[in-house]
C-alpha cells in the first residue's frame, strides 16, 4: 500500500473500477438481505480505495477506459457472475435452478447505477487525455516484441492476444505522462510490467493482488 501512497494521485483500469462497482446489496425479503459482489477482489479495491481517500489521494483514470465500461461489457459480467455457484447459493437457489430474471436485472441495474455513481463523486477524476501517435506506436511494438518470446506469449490468453486494448494503451501512455502508477489486475499490464516501467513506458504497474493487505507495503 505504501507504493500507492507514494504518489498525489492512483490511476484505476477498467477492471479495478468493475470490482469496486460491482457491490450489490440486495433485499431478497422481508427479512433476509445479501451482498452479490465480485468476492476478494471488490473487497480489496474498496478498501484500497477508502485509504486512498482517507490518505488524501486522487484516484484517476482516463476517458477512454469509462468509455470501456459498456452497457453490454457489465451485462456480461453480471451474466458470468449469477452463474457462480457461491452467488445462486447466496441468494437462496439449490443446484439446477434457474437464476431469477428480474433478480438478474436488479444486480446489472445496481452495478450501472455504482459506475455512474463513481463517476460523478468528488474523489474520482476522469482526465481527458489521447495519446499521441508515436507513444502508441512505441507502445503497440514493445508488444510484438515481447511476442516472440514463446514463454511470454504463452501467458496471454488466445482470445485477447498479447496487444493490449487501445484504452489500455491510452492508459499506459497516460501513466508515463502524469508519472503516476496504474493498479490494475490485467495481464497486459501486469505480465511484462518490469520491461514497461524499465524503458519508461509507463512509470508503475501496481497489481492489486500485489496489495496484500491494507496495512502492509
Amino acid at each position: 500500500m505504501n507504493r500507492l501512497l507514494a504518489y498525489q494521485a492512483v490511476l484505476y483500469d477498467a477492471n479495478i473500477i468493475i470490482y469496486y462497482c460491482f457491490y450489490c446489496p440486495l433485499r431478497l425479503s422481508r427479512d433476509v438481505e445479501s451482498v452479490v459482489d465480485l468476492g476478494e477482489l471488490t473487497e480489496s479495491v474498496r478498501r484500497i480505495s477508502d485509504r486512498l481517500r482517507s490518505e488524501g489521494r486522487k484516484i484517476r483514470t482516463i476517458r477512454a477506459i469509462i468509455d470501456e465500461i459498456s452497457e453490454t461489457l457489465l451485462a456480461d459480467i453480471v451474466r458470468r457472475r449469477v452463474c457462480d455457484e457461491e452467488v445462486r447459493e447466496t441468494v437462496g437457489l439449490v443446484r439446477g435452478d434457474p437464476f431469477p430474471p428480474l433478480l438478474e436485472l436488479q444486480i446489472l441495474e445496481k452495478c450501472r447505477k455504482s459506475v455512474r455513481k463513481v463517476q460523478s463523486s468528488n474523489w474520482f477524476y476522469v482526465d481527458e487525455f489521447i495519446a499521441a501517435a508515436p507513444e502508441l506506436a512505441a507502445l503497440r511494438q514493445f508488444f510484438r516484441n515481447a511476442a516472440n518470446d514463446p514463454a511470454i506469449h504463452a501467458r496471454f490468453s488466445r482470445s485477447k492476444g498479447i496487444i493490449p486494448s487501445e484504452p489500455d494503451l491510452h492508459l499506459m501512455a497516460y501513466s508515463r505522462n502524469s508519472r503516476l502508477p496504474v493498479l490494475t489486475d490485467d495481464g497486459h499490464f501486469i505480465i511484462l510490467r518490469t520491461g514497461l516501467e524499465a524503458l519508461a513506458l509507463v512509470t508503475e504497474v501496481v497489481p492489486v493482488r500485489s496489495v496484500v493487505s491494507i496495512g502492509q507495503p
